[in-house]
């Protein structure tokens, strides 16, 4: 049971290519090929939840699964909308500021792992807040839909917005929080 969410991680970084294959394949007809997308973009993303879920529920948490399960997350998203940011369904703008953030929250969450206590727990420290999960389901949504619909409409808008903000937000508070850790980790060093 222990080394379940960690195959579930693998099984999202396996389903990556897979998913980009199939975004870009010309062997696969048009009609069908962002159906096929959705489908293993769904089931990498539902790896995702049964393996927070596994890992919590049986308390098999691993150093492997704390470290590759959020850069397991960050590929395959990362993917998709740098892929339909290709097909014009997403505007570069988006894409970059999604990518910087997570490059930001990344170093920060790197940052905290390497400074933090020893009496803490490392998977407390770098769990990601709340908004950053927000963040994750409304931008998993918003490729979910564009996978689905590719007229734009107001939702697409809508959706873009609410990535955004819950990106900014997220990233916000977790300077916030590590601030004070970072400070300390600079002037210890000087």
């Amino acid at each position: 049971m222990k080394t379940i969410p960690n195959k579930l991680t693998i099984l999202r970084l396996i389903l990556t290519p897979i998913f980009a294959f199939v975004f870009i394949s010309n062997a696969i007809s048009y009609e069908y090929r962002y159906c096929i997308a959705f489908v293993i973009f769904l089931l990498g993303m539902v790896t995702d939840l049964l393996d927070g879920i596994i890992a919590r529920k049986y308390n098999c948490i691993t150093e492997f699964g704390i470290v590759a399960d959020p850069i397991a997350d960050k590929i395959l998203l990362m993917t998709a909308i740098i892929l339909l940011a290709s097909i014009h369904r997403l505007h570069f703008y988006v894409v970059i500021i999604l990518i910087l953030r997570d490059f930001l929250v990344s170093g920060i969450r790197i940052l905290l792992a390497k400074y933090t206590n020893a009496g803490e727990k490392s998977s407390k420290t770098l769990a990601p807040p709340i908004m950053g999960k927000a963040k994750t389901v409304v931008e998993t949504i918003l490729v979910l839909y564009l996978l689905l619909y590719p007229e734009i409409k107001i939702v697409d808008y809508f959706l873009i917005t609410a990535t955004l903000v819950l990106s900014l937000i997220s990233a916000t508070s977790l300077i916030k929080m590590g601030m004070p850790k970072i400070k300390h980790a600079y002037y210890d060093y000087e």
